[in-house]
């Protein structure tokens, strides 16, 4: 599941009283959370009690020297924390403490950048109202250091063409998108929001599982997405077979026996999409017909792709949370796999489930 975070280091943010500030905020996560991406808001206060994954300081009657130095402080603790990030999206909302804490520790920032995906938003081009010579100046250089951080990330957010045009104007090459607030467009329409595939086994293994055409389809899958996850979970009698097939293949964890819970807590720590999958022996004939297992997957929020010896309902083909693949052929696993993971959408079933996790669980 992709983590995205939304990242605002000014303290007070949300305390100010800002409706339509809060709303853009709102409207962007409910984007994201339609689209089964779990975000979260971090660097600011929020509601009452919320304390913010990276830490922060808290103090309510500031002076505006205090509110400065708190809202720079802060920057470079969020910098700190999640230069330690990896394989998530960060959403910078630019603010001058984020400019100056990138300014004063660079390396903290080509660092995220290398680990992790990251989209700048940028409301305004701060002191542009000033007018005197000294105003200027000072817009110039905070317009042309701002144009350098965001030509290092991978999308920068806007919420008009004004401001793209002022950003081009002042040396921005990133890619940019406009997207006004309240609009219904999805940011992961001009973001790849997604993380690495995964594709998840989960249950005993038996001697009618073909682990070795698992083993051939996966890394067939690496050649397509050189970073995705294999995660084989379960025990029973064939597990020093399975040991021994997986044994080195970049990209594949075999962990042991554990209940749908811990299996949620893996997927929900995947990045990116997930399908499981039932890989069935063709020359069992009608001994193993039972689509039980795919309900295993469906339970935590993911389709399952399955062998054509399973006998599946037309039903839940219909809706797209399975696909089948011919029992035996490594090259048709794939495709049925790549099937599920580059669908946008898996199925209602899906995007409900995680919905309800996001909503209860990560979304704030």
């Amino acid at each position: 599941m992709t983590r995205y975070y939304y990242i605002i280091p000014k303290v007070d943010f949300f305390l100010q009283g800002r409706g339509g500030a809060v709303s853009h905020v709102v409207g962007i996560f409910n984007g994201l959370a339609d689209n089964g991406v779990a975000a979260r808001v971090d660097g600011c206060l929020g509601v009452e009690n919320y304390i913010p994954e990276s830490g922060l300081i808290s103090r309510y009657k500031r002076s505006s020297r205090q509110l400065w130095l708190d809202d720079l402080v802060n920057a470079l603790s969020v910098m700190s924390y999640y230069s330690n990030k990896e394989g998530v999206i960060l959403h910078f909302r630019k603010t001058w403490s984020l400019v100056l804490a990138i300014t004063l520790r660079p390396f903290k920032y080509r660092r995220i950048k290398r680990r992790n995906k990251v989209v700048f938003e940028v409301n305004g081009l701060s002191l542009e109202s000033r007018k005197d010579v000294f105003g200027r100046l000072l817009f110039k250089i905070n317009a042309g250091v701002t144009a350098k951080i965001l030509n290092m990330s991978d999308l920068v957010y806007v919420v008009s063409p004004s401001i793209r045009n002022e950003l081009l104007s002042s040396g921005c090459r990133a890619k940019i998108a406009v997207i006004p607030n309240g609009s219904p467009k999805y940011i992961g329409e001009v973001l790849d929001v997604s993380g690495p595939p995964g594709v998840v086994f989960y249950g005993k293994f038996r001697a009618y599982n073909e682990f070795e055409v698992l083993r051939e389809a996966f890394i067939k899958l690496r050649e397509k997405w050189g970073d995705a996850k294999l995660y084989i979970i379960g025990f029973g009698p064939e597990q020093n077979n399975v040991d021994s097939i997986f044994s080195g293949v970049p990209g594949v964890s075999v962990h042991g026996e554990m209940d749908l819970i811990g299996v949620k807590s893996i997927i929900s720590g995947h990045a990116g999409p997930v399908c499981g999958v039932v890989p069935v022996k063709n020359d069992l004939g009608s001994s193993y017909l039972s689509p039980i297992k795919l309900y295993d997957y469906f339970s935590v929020g993911v389709p399952a792709v399955v062998s054509n010896v399973v006998a599946v309902d037309q039903f839940l083909k219909d809706n797209m949370v399975v696909s089948e693949y011919s029992a035996g052929d490594s090259s048709s696993m794939v495709d049925a796999i790549s099937e599920m993971l580059d669908r946008k959408k898996y199925s209602e079933l899906q995007n409900e489930v995680r919905r309800e996790s996001l909503l209860t669980g990560w979304s704030a």
